[in-house]
């Protein structure tokens, strides 16, 4: 596996969470995701009149500078006493590296919760860090779906009739129980593993950059999108 970023990204509905709830999330995301060298920080602004960033560690072992960092980031964001949802921002810095990255919005009142995850080092790039991710961040945070997202992909798929809020398939794909599909039509290329209590696991062809097309609409097929 090549040492280009992999992003993971993960949606799910309305789900009430307090703030001391989602830090305990982020926390256990930490501890669940492979071992890479670095110290996390979250980016805050530098003094007026300055447009850099400075980077601030954050104790992620704390569960009060979690919850310091999340809400720190939600006034940033949003800057009202009431924020459609708790943001949280931070990123493993090794050096000049960042590692990794993870952008969790939670407990939105909109219903539009997601988390993103920006994968840097070859502990994560490779096929078993990928899925060993994956795997993590969907047992911990149980989102309707995740998968590995890619943006020349997303264009391909909009020439098929993709819309933005379809589920976004990519070469890795997690399904939750409480999403639909019939897998048993999809050829046998294409491998489907248990993840988590009911949830699962798809995994097409190719890489994540580039995973068969065919195989990529045939998964939407399955989801009962139609092509155009």
């Amino acid at each position: 596996m090549s040492m280009t970023p992999v992003t993971l990204l993960g949606r799910w509905g309305y789900r009430e969470q307090s703030v001391d709830e989602v830090a305990a999330l982020v926390r256990q995301t930490v501890d669940g995701l492979p071992a890479v060298a670095g110290v996390w920080v979250e980016m805050q602004s530098a003094p007026a009149g300055s447009d850099l960033l400075t980077r601030v560690p954050v104790d992620v072992t704390n569960p009060a500078a979690v919850v310091q960092a999340i809400r720190r980031r939600t006034d940033e964001r949003w800057g009202g006493p009431n924020p459609p949802h708790w943001a949280c921002d931070l990123y493993l810095a090794e050096g000049e590296r960042f590692p990794l990255g993870m952008q969790v919005a939670a407990s939105d009142s909109r219903g539009k919760n997601s988390i993103e995850l920006v994968l840097r080092s070859p502990e994560l790039t490779s096929v078993s860090g990928i899925d060993k991710c994956l795997r993590a961040v969907a047992e911990i945070w149980d989102p309707d779906w995740l998968s590995t997202w890619d943006f020349d992909l997303i264009l391909k798929v909009r020439e098929h009739g993709g819309k933005s809020g379809d589920i976004q398939v990519g070469w890795k794909t997690y399904l939750s129980d409480r999403v639909e599909a019939n897998l048993r039509e999809l050829g046998n290329s294409i491998q489907v593993s248990p993840c988590g209590g009911a949830g699962r696991i798809v995994t097409l062809s190719g890489s994540p950059s580039s995973p068969d097309l065919d195989q990529v609409l045939g998964l939407r097929k399955a989801l009962g999108y139609a092509a155009t």
